[in-house]
């Protein structure tokens, strides 16, 4: 497993190794702005039965994906208007959305359900490997099913070796920069409800 710390080496040759991981098929263990997360790409079944066996995960519960920006996201899910505007508010951000997915395309990331979650996280390293990668790939938390999200860079490190071999690269930074979990938001219906606090309160969803 190869590993990589942002400081001592440019976002570029990390995108560049991180890319490869993912175009592989493999695991790669990369910082958000709000926990570290687990990515395979998010048009490879195999690849994410791997992630949900690497994390001891149900596949009763969903993964979420990133994409490269609101824009992007918005073409995959029924955008609501009130999709629409909470995706353009608060994205990139420290935010998970909920929506009705399109179709069938992102079925192997939760079989069990129809709603899409989905994240833009305002991190340069994400950002950049989701423009040269120019595919989705997930934005699940770096944990154990039922362990604590890793935000910590020797957490992370920690974590990589319960992962086991399907983890092929990991990307690591000192802290990340909330330290918590995202607000997860569900958009799916009327009005959006926040079902998990985060570094973004329900005020100020319910504000936008």
């Amino acid at each position: 497993m190869g590993v990589v710390w942002l400081n001592e080496l440019s976002i570029t040759d990390a995108v560049e190794s991180s890319v490869d991981a993912l175009s592989a098929g493999k695991i790669l263990l990369y910082p958000t702005d709000t926990t570290f997360a687990l990515g395979v790409d998010a048009l490879n079944p195999a690849a994410i039965d791997a992630l949900f066996a690497a994390k001891r995960r149900s596949q009763a519960k969903s993964l979420s994906v990133c994409f490269a920006s609101a824009d992007h996201a918005l073409l995959e899910v029924e955008a609501s208007p009130l999709v629409s505007r909470l995706a353009e508010t608060l994205l990139p951000g420290p935010v998970t959305l909920l929506a009705r997915r399109k179709g069938n395309r992102y079925l192997s990331l939760a079989p069990t359900s129809d709603l899409l979650g989905f994240r833009v996280p305002d991190h340069p390293f994400c950002l950049a490997l989701a423009a040269a990668f120019e595919r989705p790939f997930t934005a699940t938390s770096a944990n154990l099913s039922g362990g604590s999200e890793a935000v910590t860079g020797e957490a992370a490190l920690a974590l990589a070796a319960e992962i086991g071999p399907d983890l092929l690269f990991s990307v690591l930074e000192e802290k990340t920069r909330y330290a918590m979990p995202s607000t997860i938001i569900d958009a799916s219906g009327s009005e959006a409800k926040v079902l998990r606090p985060g570094p973004i309160s329900e005020a100020e969803v319910l504000a936008v």
